[in-house]
């Protein structure tokens, strides 16, 4: 094994400095493939959040803003992306669906009745 000397400390080997960081080998050995330096490599990452305000409030993240009003972080974030507005994402406000597509009651009956649907009495 090849000895390493790090910051005027010495190691038995690259896998024993990386522990010492509080890192795992394989992932040290992997930002080393992806020409890290060493300094970064042994570098803590953390995952940056991205701060939302709504309503007044400072939120940490999109997440915590879906969680607050009990909405699925994942549903929120796709809502956002498919171009609704925070309060549609977070269902506040209706979405702005056009309707003119849509079949009108009589159409709707019609097509339930040839579906063995009736409005009758349960």
């Amino acid at each position: 094994m090849e000895k390493i000397i790090y910051q005027g400390k010495e190691y038995k080997s690259r896998s024993e400095l990386a522990i010492s960081y509080g890192i795992k080998p394989s992932t040290f050995f992997a930002r080393l493939g992806y020409n890290w330096s060493i300094e970064k490599a042994l570098s803590r990452v953390s995952k940056k959040r991205n701060p939302i305000e709504y309503d007044g409030i400072q939120y940490s993240s999109k997440a915590e803003l879906a969680r607050a009003y009990d909405v699925n972080p994942d549903t929120f974030r796709k809502r956002l992306k498919y171009g609704r507005s925070v309060e549609e994402a977070l269902n506040l406000t209706p979405c702005s669906i056009s309707l003119e597509d849509s079949p009108s009651e009589e159409e709707e009956a019609l097509e339930d009745e040839e579906h063995g649907f009736s409005m009758g009495i349960l």
